[in-house]
């Protein structure tokens, strides 16, 4: 029987196509066949040609291992039994080497010894097919392998295109188990808590937090405030949400919205605090007697407010000019921050620019409280000597001051509190100005 009769067992019949056999195929791929016996190589490659494949032969163990060294090969069958450096010596090798490692093997021997059998197992084939090979069976073998191959091969493209966009991303991306640990961070993510060399595995994420908002931390997407590595604030959105297929994993998705925040606390501001005094503006002083209102209700203590007018403020802008004006205004406001900011001023005290040359202190308190304070800013700015040549009152620049104290009830309103403080105002502007009244209330 002749070297090529001995390879092929039984073929499918006299009228039967090798070749066009049922199943799917697989992507033409580069085969490598290894065997000391030219006929034998001269079979496979037979069987395979036609199936589309690039096709790599070589007629002993060192001539394969040249070969894999040179061309990405996706699967290698290697004959057994071969002179020199034997099947299993060359498996051994192919497997040592960088190029070759990852290609399957598989084992073409007439060898069936169970112990043949687990020695090349043991090597790294990754299929065993006896001679003399039975085609149907081989060519199965073959195509699993190469299907395994591709699928394998197309995983690791998904996997490294996947690793590239999370490299790239402009967000951070975490991977923490369920204990919050870090297992994985992107560069974006190193980059915004400034991790430079030191990376961000091992921590915990509730440790990158601020406490308070590592208490909220809860699955789905929040704003929370974290920190840097060097303890710079950070304001980040986050979307906590489960890793598909590995429940022992979440995705920590970290967008940084400082800047957002600074621009929204800007703006803030800009809604709240009167541009030219840096005062609290008619808006927020509104606000800002509604709490106060609420809280003095609740724990049933007195809460006044005072309201003052610059006296003959129209006559300083006529003949100073509206420069001065706003210079006039800067300074009173600059008297009343620094009132509602004394230490001893209690929770809630806030100073307000209400409109013109009109201004309002909210002041938790009695009215004894009140009118000391009220004395001691007419007595400040007083003491600034701020000339008012057009006024009536005297040579600087005075205030009348209207002020009001009331101990909130349910049936009470703030408006009473106010429109009582305003007519008090008004009553000192008819007295004479440059005078503080206390209103009368109940």
């Amino acid at each position: 029987m002749s070297a090529s009769t001995a390879m092929i067992q039984q073929p499918l019949g006299p009228e039967a196509d090798l070749f066009d056999l049922p199943g799917p195929r697989p992507l033409p791929s580069a085969l490598l066949i290894v065997d000391d016996t030219p006929a034998n190589i001269g079979v496979l490659r037979t069987l395979l040609k036609p199936r589309g494949h690039q096709i790599y032969a070589a007629t002993s163990g060192q001539a394969a291992l040249e070969i894999a060294e040179r061309v990405p090969l996706d699967l290698i069958l290697l004959d057994v039994c071969m002179p020199e450096m034997d099947g299993f010596e060359t498996c051994r090798r192919l497997k040592a080497s960088p190029h070759s490692r990852a290609v399957p093997v598989i084992f073409v021997s007439a060898r069936t010894d169970s112990c043949d059998v687990v020695e090349g197992f043991s090597l790294g084939a990754a299929d065993y097919i006896h001679k003399p090979v039975r085609v149907e069976e081989a060519l199965a073998r073959i195509d699993s392998q190469l299907q395994l191959r591709h699928h394998l091969r197309v995983q690791r493209e998904q996997a490294e295109r996947m690793q590239a966009i999370v490299n790239h991303m402009a967000e951070g991306l975490l991977l923490v188990d369920p204990a919050l640990c870090i297992r994985k961070a992107n560069p974006a993510a190193e980059r915004l808590f400034g991790a430079g060399p030191v990376s961000l595995c091992g921590r915990s994420l509730r440790e990158l937090l601020t406490p308070d908002s590592a208490d909220r931390l809860r699955a789905g997407r929040q704003e929370l405030c974290a920190q840097t590595l060097q303890g710079e604030p950070l304001h980040i959105e986050l979307t906590l949400s489960p890793l598909p297929g590995q429940a022992e994993l979440q995705i920590a998705l970290l967008h940084d919205i400082s800047q957002y925040k600074h621009s929204e606390q800007v703006l803030r501001r800009l809604a709240e605090i009167d541009e030219l005094t840096q005062l609290a503006n008619r808006r927020q002083f509104d606000c800002g007697l509604a709490q106060a209102w609420r809280t003095a209700a609740e724990a049933g203590q007195p809460l006044s407010l005072l309201l003052l007018d610059v006296d003959h403020f129209k006559q300083y802008n006529d003949r100073l000019g509206h420069q001065a004006g706003d210079e006039c205004l800067q300074a009173l406001g600059q008297l009343l921050q620094a009132l509602a900011q004394r230490p001893e001023a209690p929770p809630g005290c806030l100073a307000a620019r209400y409109g013109g040359e009109e201004f309002a202190l909210i002041l938790p308190g009695d009215a004894e409280q009140a009118q000391a304070w009220a004395e001691s800013l007419r007595a400040d700015l007083l003491a600034r000597q701020l000339s008012h040549p057009a006024s009536s009152a005297g040579p600087w620049v005075t205030v009348s001051i209207g002020s009001a104290t009331l101990v909130p009830k349910p049936q009470d309103s703030q408006s009473e509190l106010f429109q009582a403080a305003d007519a008090a105002m008004y009553r000192a502007k008819a007295e004479g100005r440059n005078r503080l009244v206390q209103a009368e209330t109940d």
